[in-house]
């Protein structure tokens, strides 16, 4: 069985330098832009119905993600939660039990 590992600690490792040495977080709008290209990939993909590309192309969208949250100073896992509990404070996720039970 793997072992879990918390999107806060992905975000740590892919946003060490040492570890990706290739993107420059520090660059908000490079971040950001490439978040829209691998964006652009995926779709490209996905019309074609390329299905393993199109898994390669959302986990560059992941890592972009944590890329720009760190870019900005933000918790990707933080963002993540408060999103899923607005949506269920707001009516627009209905879970049939507590969030806490889902987790």
């Amino acid at each position: 069985m793997e072992k879990e590992i918390s999107i806060r600690t992905l975000q740590k490792l892919l946003t060490n330098k040492s570890f990706n040495p290739y993107i420059d977080i520090k660059n908000q709008d490079k971040v950001i832009l490439h978040l829209a290209e691998e964006i652009g990939e995926f779709i490209s993909v996905y019309r074609k119905g390329l299905i393993v590309e199109m898994k390669h192309e959302l986990g560059d969208i992941q890592i972009l993600l944590a890329f720009v949250c760190s870019s900005l100073g933000y918790d990707l896992e933080d963002c993540l939660m408060n999103k899923l509990k607005w949506n269920i404070n707001t009516g627009r996720f209905r879970p049939d039990k507590p969030l806490e039970e889902y987790l």
